[in-house]
């Protein structure tokens, strides 16, 4: 999951959550319910976010990848 910031001068207003691991065949109605279960059981779980990946996690080598997870 991405949060992308809104356009210059609304950022502080306006913002986007962008999910890419669905393509254009999953039902819509199944991938929000799966979200947003998966988002109440980290919820109940006191579950932390892993640290903020900034880089390209493409241009990572695997021991790198292997590394942040």
């Amino acid at each position: 999951m991405r949060f992308v910031t809104g356009m210059s001068g609304s950022e502080e207003t306006a913002a986007n959550c962008e999910v890419k691991c669905f393509d254009q065949s999953a039902n819509p109605y199944l991938v929000i319910g799966a979200v947003i279960a998966a988002g109440i059981d980290g919820v109940d779980r006191a579950l932390a976010l892993p640290p903020e990946v900034t880089d390209d996690p493409a241009a990572l080598s695997a021991r790198a990848r292997g590394a942040r997870s």
